[in-house]
């Protein structure tokens, strides 16, 4: 009996540290996005936000673009260099699931500003310790 009851309390201890671990991950994936979406936006010379994607304009003709794919929950930066050719790059993992991710731009008179709104849950596949399966 003791060792089934030692079982049992390991069995729910080891439950609640993945519950733990998957909060902590949803929290530094949003932090690592939303810094990173911030320093985009801040160093653009001009913008323009829609629902699911925000583009940025910066000088020498650079061309940013993040978007949020809602059917793959990703949100991606699209890099238009014009010597370089088109640079695209995932911001978030697959660590985490990006449920909802809505700009909105909110401009009065010449002061301009973004609302970034951002709902994200752990991946089922990371919350119980399996390595996530890579998405396309």
């Amino acid at each position: 009996m003791i060792v089934g009851l030692l079982g049992g309390i390991l069995i729910t201890s080891t439950r609640i540290q993945g519950q733990q671990n998957s909060s902590i991950d949803v929290t530094k994936e949003l932090n690592f996005l939303m810094s990173t979406i911030k320093r985009h936006v801040h160093s653009a010379l001009e913008y323009t936000a829609t629902q699911n994607q925000i583009p940025l304009a910066g000088g020498s003709g650079q061309q940013k673009i993040i978007t949020y794919d809602p059917a793959l929950k990703l949100v991606r930066l699209s890099e238009i260099n014009p010597p370089a050719g088109p640079v695209n790059s995932q911001l978030s993992s697959t660590r985490i699931v990006i449920d909802n991710l809505i700009f909105t731009d909110l401009r009065q008179g010449s002061s301009t500003a973004v609302q970034i709104m951002i709902t994200a849950s752990a991946s089922t596949a990371n919350s119980s310790g399996l390595e996530p399966a890579s998405r396309p």
